[in-house]
């Protein structure tokens, strides 16, 4: 079972695009990945969103369990998702994070994660971007072992 990234919300398809081009954008080009993800997110409200997103990914980056995919890669995996659900998480703040504190072995950065979580969730709230992919279950694709999902160039 895998999500597409075109079927989920456009919350969910900005934060992994942005997380992918933070994570693997170069940052000596012109213009470099952080002109990127602030032009991204201006567009829908956020101002200076790689200062929002920069630091909250800095702490997830190195853990174990979270890994972003290149570009190119059109469906999600597991962390992608938990990643977009840990923003949805943020957005409200009644909503439990142990979870993600658990699965990404955060006990140590427990306060950063829960400061720079709530900035990025609280602006994604703010800018009335979905990050809910519960609505996307419909949209799963299952694909077999055997059909070809690579694009030929």
């Amino acid at each position: 079972m895998l999500i597409d990234y075109f079927k989920i919300p456009f919350g969910g398809q900005l934060l992994i695009w942005t997380s992918r081009i933070s994570l693997y954008g170069s940052c000596r080009t012109k213009p470099n990945k952080y002109d990127f993800v602030n032009k991204a997110f201006e567009k829908v409200g956020i101002y200076n969103g790689s200062s929002l997103l920069k630091p909250f990914l800095s702490l997830l980056k190195n853990k174990e369990n979270f890994k972003i995919q290149p570009m190119c890669k059109r469906y999600l995996i597991d962390p992608e998702i938990d990643l977009i659900q840990c923003v949805d998480a943020f957005k409200y703040k009644e909503l439990n994070k142990k979870y993600f504190i658990n699965l990404w072995s955060l006990e140590q950065e427990l306060d950063e994660f829960m400061f720079f979580g709530s900035n990025l969730g609280e602006s994604f709230k703010k800018a009335n971007l979905n990050t809910s992919i519960t609505s996307s279950y419909d949209n799963i694709h299952h694909i077999k072992k055997t059909e070809n999902v690579k694009t030929l160039h």
